[in-house]
């Protein structure tokens, strides 16, 4: 009777799997199992295994009373409303899946990965599985583990949700030799597609904003292609900031002119602070906050003279208020602008990164530089006090946790790091064993083996291969004189040809609007009669027909690759609901039929066509206004050019050309246009007005009031210009005091910036958003410090240069 029951349920199994996993049928048709421990029965009488070992005692792969007891474990671990990826390394029998996914149905996907084949085998022929192999939500990899198809199936999903990894624990013990590797390899891809995914939904806006903000320099700065061959067969030494660059800075200062030094923006302070300039400063980073590593460095009487290489979607603040003689744009292979990257005509795309680190090794080997020498790139903890090197403008405490993981250390030991600088790590491995004609030398004093780089401290590295002077200056000059700025006369016109795409692309999607409206009461006076159809065929002639012409048109819109590619992170959020909802659906078939599975579609494309709407919208705005500019500025510069015989109209144009940069959030140009105009300008109204503005851009706020100020003495007419200007920049501060609130030091210098543009007449009231913030600061502090005054004190008094002003009614 057992031995039936067990073929019914090998049976069943077997069915549900060539029906759903034909690729793993057919692994489970050519395999010939063996046997991997004895079969017992829990007490329960629900199958258990029983290994036996030479030099161990047996061990059983679950609770001998009641393996459910195991499989509960993993059901604790995830809460009911949980909307995540769940992966299992390991099915062993399959007791912690089944539950999670008969018990958990708002899961989005349900991972199980089994690299032990005959463990597979066993468990389809124990355990009625097919709860797993039947449900859409399920993805199931068995045997030899197929990294290429996991990061496949799993790049939108893992992209998009939280992901969580459980183990099947026996399996590390059983075959480790397995379950490693296999785990290891999981890890690590979706903590890559984690990464990537959770920044862009989280952060898509800001991607898509700093990208086109940053078009609006294209007429002042340079392709990543002029770096090619720039620095051929020179030896280039890339610093990042661990804690142990401090170790290294006085030798690093004797090498200025012996290599080319490539600095991650979060070193530059402590190298300008030692005296050391770059020669080329790299930033990645995306967030408004990142400009705070480079402000104290921001000069309005000069440029650096470094070249700053950045991101096209890094942040904007970075490009447009960071003075330097080269901005140096760099496009990676990312969707959302191939568009505009094939336009401007790039050639060299930058390289993957997850951290500015990878930006400066795609520099380092473009410029052909070898060579190329890792120093500060701990890529692990490496002291007990600061996570960076002394100096650098945003550091933290060192700060035990269980989830840190042990590598092999640059002294042969261990050292303790965790996921993301393992995913760092691994990253800058996959490069060099791509660049086998390059050497690589770690000369960071601490921190973690990076294979495939040869180990030599700095001074060795020094007496080997620094021993020359190199011109680098000459080289960088030549560079700087013989390039050309991007040229957008291209990309104003395809910007045109997609806006008008987005355009019609909504007019489409008011047409579906209207078709959903009219279907949504029809369907349900059908359901009303009859809601167990076997097929679409069975709906009424009009359902049909209005249902055609929904999926046409949803269809039509699937089909505007231009814009929706354009839009991609902007619509993140809205493809992971849609991923949801579709699993829902898909689910909903089996469970009610085909008219409910219906109405779950309508509305899952009513959501989709939602979304879309509000980001052509958004897109159709943004490139218009980056479009009016780059056409103004053209327009512009060459009137300026045709009119250098007529004074008065050159100074026109250049105090328009600085007004519309100041308008657009370019201060470094504005400032230089303003520069070029004659001295017996600077005293007129309208001359203040526009250096004040620039100033306080620039963050020399006494320059700004001293400017506006006398402005106003010339001409009380621009208190309300002034007032607005200075109003938004506040505004500006206020966004970044809110996103960064549990940091008190950021909070306290955006206080102070807004402080600062504050004088009357011009400044008389905050911005409502800046009493907000201070309201839930307030608010949040009193309730969390009501047993500690000395500490809420020390809070508040972060607000008190604003006290006056928080007090006024805002309008």
């Amino acid at each position: 009777m057992e031995k039936n029951n067990r073929n019914l349920i090998l049976d069943a199994n077997l069915d549900a799997l060539k029906r759903n996993f034909p690729h793993i049928y057919q692994k489970v048709q050519n395999h010939t199992p063996s046997a991997i421990g004895q079969i017992i029965k829990s007490k329960n009488g629900l199958p258990n295994i029983l290994f036996h070992f030479k030099d161990d005692k047996p061990m059983i792969a679950y609770n001998p009373n009641d393996p459910l007891i195991d499989g509960n474990l993993f059901l604790k671990s995830i809460n009911e409303e949980e909307r995540i990826l769940i992966m299992f390394i390991g099915l062993g029998l399959g007791y912690g899946p089944l539950q999670v996914i008969k018990e958990r149905p708002k899961l989005v996907r349900l991972v199980i990965v089994e690299p032990w084949m005959d463990m597979f085998m066993h468990a389809i022929h124990l355990i009625d599985l097919t709860p797993i192999f039947n449900s859409k939500r399920v993805l199931l990899y068995v045997g030899e583990f197929e990294e290429a198809r996991f990061e496949g199936d799993l790049q939108r999903t893992a992209a998009i949700f939280s992901t969580r990894i459980l183990e099947f624990p026996l399996g590390q013990k059983v075959r480790k030799d397995l379950y490693k590797k296999v785990s290891d390899k999981v890890f690590e891809i979706a903590n890559k597609l984690n990464a990537h995914g959770s920044t862009t939904m989280n952060c898509g806006g800001e991607f898509f904003q700093n990208r086109y903000d940053s078009l609006t320099l294209l007429r002042h700065s340079y392709s990543y292609d002029i770096l090619r061959d720039s620095f051929k067969n020179m030896p280039a030494i890339m610093v990042a900031a661990g804690p142990s660059l401090d170790d290294d800075m006085e030798l690093l200062k004797t090498l200025k002119n012996k290599a080319l030094i490539i600095t991650a923006d979060s070193a530059l302070s402590p190298l300008l602070k030692a005296g050391i300039t770059p020669d080329i400063v790299t930033t990645l980073d995306f967030q408004k906050v990142n400009f705070e590593k480079l402000t104290p460095f921001v000069d309005t009487e000069k440029e650096w003279e470094f070249m700053l290489v950045s991101m096209i979607k890094g942040s904007s603040l970075v490009q447009k208020r960071f003075p330097v003689s080269h901005l140096i744009l760099g496009f990676m292979t990312d969707l959302p602008h191939m568009w505009i990257a094939k336009e401007l005509g790039v050639k060299c795309y930058a390289p993957p990164a997850f951290s500015v680190a990878h930006v400066s090794m795609g520099v380092a080997l473009l410029s052909g530089a070898n060579p190329i020498i890792f120093l500060g790139q701990d890529l692990g903890f490496t002291s007990t006090e600061d996570d960076h090197a002394t100096g650098t403008i945003f550091s933290s405490r060192y700060q035990d946790r269980k989830d840190y993981i042990s590598i092999k250390g640059l002294d042969g030991g261990e050292i303790k790091t965790d996921r993301s600088l393992l995913g760092i790590k691994t990253l800058f491995e996959d490069i060099i064993k791509s660049n086998p004609k390059k050497v690589f030398i770690n000369s960071t004093s601490r921190g973690a083996y990076i294979d495939g780089a040869m180990r030599l401290r700095l001074d060795e590295v020094k007496s080997l291969y620094l021993k020359d002077e190199i011109d680098i200056k000459k080289q960088s000059d030549h560079l700087k004189n013989t390039s050309k700025t991007f040229e957008p006369a291209r990309l104003i016109k395809e910007m045109e040809s997609r806006i008008e795409l987005a355009r019609s692309g909504i007019k489409k999607i008011n047409k579906f609007n209207e078709l959903y409206d009219e279907f949504k009461p029809l369907l349900k006076k059908f359901m009303e009669k009859k809601n167990n159809i076997r097929s679409l065929e069975e709906l009424d002639i009009e359902l049909k027909t209005k249902l055609h012409k929904i999926t046409t048109i949803n269809i039509e819109l699937d089909k505007l690759y231009k814009i929706n590619e354009a839009i991609i992170e902007l619509n993140f959020k809205f493809l992971g609901e849609n991923e949801v909802q579709k699993i829902y659906s898909d689910e909903m078939k089996i469970q009610k039929g085909v008219i409910f599975w219906l109405e779950s579609e309508i509305e899952r494309f009513k959501n989709i066509e939602d979304g879309r709407k509000l980001y052509f919208q958004k897109f159709i705005k943004t490139a218009n206004s980056v479009r009016d500019f780059l056409l103004k500025e053209g327009n512009l510069i060459e009137n300026y050019k045709k009119s250098q015989d007529d004074m008065e109209k050159s100074k026109e144009l250049l105090i328009e050309l600085s007004s519309l940069c100041i308008d657009y959030e370019n201060p470094v140009i504005a400032l230089n246009y303003l520069k070029k105009i004659d001295e017996s300008f600077n005293s007129l109204p309208q001359s203040l007005y526009l250096n004040g503005c620039v100033n306080a851009q620039l963050l020399k706020f006494d320059n700004a009031k001293k400017c506006w100020l006398n402005a106003i003495k010339e001409n009380p007419d621009y208190i309300d210009q002034i007032n607005k200007f200075a109003i938004k920049e506040a505004e500006l501060w206020t966004e970044l005091a809110h996103k960064r609130l549990s940091n008190d030091k950021i909070v306290s210098v955006m206080v102070n910036r807004i402080a600062s543009l504050i004088q009357e007449p011009y400044f008389t009231q905050l911005p409502p958003g800046t009493v907000q913030i201070w309201e839930f600061y307030k608010t949040k502090n009193e309730n969390d410090l009501k047993e500690q005054p000395e500490e809420l004190e020390k809070k508040l008094k972060i607000w008190e240069p604003l006290k006056p002003y928080l007090e006024k009614k805002t309008p």
